[in-house]
């Protein structure tokens, strides 16, 4: 385990050689519009300002984030929206870069296990016959109802560099608006943090590093935790004493779960050969396969694909087959993987695919537009090109590979963006690629 040195980290990652990385890598081609309104061609002009900003005041302990612009998002009918919480150009930098000051001090602590592979780790577990039963918790309310005392203890445990505490405290106590309002004061908000912010997540896994430690190691059970779900695989005779001391240790962190029996869409107990529902998986003996309503989820986007089609003036059957393609296949940038069939990469009902497969052709029928075997990808196809080629497949697109020439011929030949100068092909390519993932990544937001 090497040495974290947080301060050397602190002070070379706000060097305006970093920062301007930070800019280029992260904020460049994913641009959002903050509670001050000025967009990426404003902010461009000025760049170099604003890095020196950056850089000065944070090191002097006088930066400011501006109020965080609200935006709502629907969970459902008869719930609240979700409050996302969207920060200015110059306050994304800033953010992003404390991300990375606090991803490199917690290297060692922190998992960065994805979805798919706690997944797999579930099912080897369920295989092996050790536990009859499970427990399912959802932790109330999570974000809004951190504690900024025990958070900030916690880091402190790190690193005491003031600088740095004193920004984070900042960041968390800053304000939501929906716009900009003299009466409200800056940094009054006392709980929670603000979801949203490209530290968030980072943030709720450092809150969580001595609970998830404690209730890895222990015998008689297998703990696994994403985000605000936490599965428990056990023994049946030890329900009730394992739900209780999660049950106090989440007391201890001025957290709360729902008790067993009184809400079991959010937490429950049974057996596991009765199956249960995990990150949008369900898990039923040996079968691992998708929940309903995550199916259902996708039924409907690609009925909305079509349905766009219908009612689109040029009909252009080329962006169509894109659309409907990427839905299947998913694709890859910049190093990561995105898509409806990655995320559920870990199942083994391969009747699911094939009825995907047919569930397509039959939408061609009912919208009355011919069925191109050829140019149509097929979910049993995309199944098995992840398990079996994942690192050579052509068969899933990878837009960071593309050519200039072949960026250039999608945007004119799918987008009809014709006459783009040669210095913006990149960006306006990026731009459509980030859009596109952002409406994947839709169809598994709520599993």
């Amino acid at each position: 385990m090497s040495v974290k040195h947080p301060f050397k980290i602190f002070n070379k990652n706000f060097k305006l050689k970093n920062i301007k990385k930070v800019f280029n890598n992260s904020i460049k081609n994913k641009p959002s519009t903050g509670i001050d309104g000025i967009n990426i061609n404003n902010f461009e002009k000025k760049l170099d300002i604003e890095f020196e900003i950056i850089n000065r005041k944070v090191l002097d302990k006088t930066y400011n984030f501006s109020f965080y612009k609200e935006k709502l998002i629907s969970k459902g009918k008869n719930k609240y929206p979700r409050v996302i919480s969207l920060p200015t150009l110059r306050d994304k930098i800033v953010l992003k870069t404390i991300f990375n000051t606090l991803t490199e001090i917690y290297s060692d602590d922190l998992s960065n296990e994805l979805v798919h592979s706690k997944v797999d780790k579930i099912k080897t577990t369920i295989q092996s016959n050790r536990f009859d039963s499970f427990i399912k918790m959802d932790i109330e309310n999570f974000y809004p109802s951190i504690d900024h005392k025990i958070l900030l203890k916690i880091i402190s445990k790190k690193t005491k560099k003031s600088e740095f505490i004193d920004l984070l405290t900042k960041v968390i106590t800053q304000a939501t608006v929906s716009k900009s309002n003299d009466s409200i004061d800056k940094y009054s908000n006392n709980i929670g943090v603000p979801q949203g912010l490209s530290i968030s997540s980072v943030l709720s896994s450092i809150y969580f590093i001595d609970f998830d430690k404690k209730h890895s190691i222990q015998p008689n059970y297998e703990y696994y935790r994403y985000v605000d779900d936490i599965l428990i695989l056990c023994k049946k005779d030890d329900i009730q004493a394992i739900f209780t001391t999660i049950k106090n240790d989440m007391t201890n962190l001025k957290l709360k779960v729902h008790d067993l029996g009184i809400s079991p869409q959010k937490t429950d107990s049974g057996s596991i050969k009765n199956g249960f529902y995990f990150l949008g998986y369900s898990y039923s003996d040996t079968l691992i396969s998708i929940r309903e309503s995550s199916i259902n989820n996708l039924h409907n986007s690609i009925i909305d694909i079509f349905t766009q089609y219908k009612h689109s003036k040029d009909k252009n059957i080329k962006f169509l087959y894109w659309k409907l393609n990427l839905k299947i296949s998913g694709c890859k940038f910049e190093g990561k993987k995105y898509g409806w069939l990655y995320f559920f990469s870990q199942i083994n009902n391969e009747k699911l695919l094939f009825k995907l497969d047919i569930f397509v052709k039959n939408m061609f029928k009912k919208f009355n537009i011919k069925y191109d075997k050829n140019e149509v990808k097929k979910f049993i196809r995309t199944y098995f090109e992840i398990l079996k080629n994942r690192t050579q497949t052509t068969y899933i697109p990878n837009f960071t590979e593309l050519t200039r020439s072949e960026k250039k011929d999608i945007l004119e030949n799918i987008f009809n963006l014709h006459g783009i100068a040669s210095n913006q092909i990149e960006y306006r390519f990026n731009k459509l690629i980030y859009k596109t993932i952002k409406e994947m990544e839709k169809d598994i937001q709520m599993y």
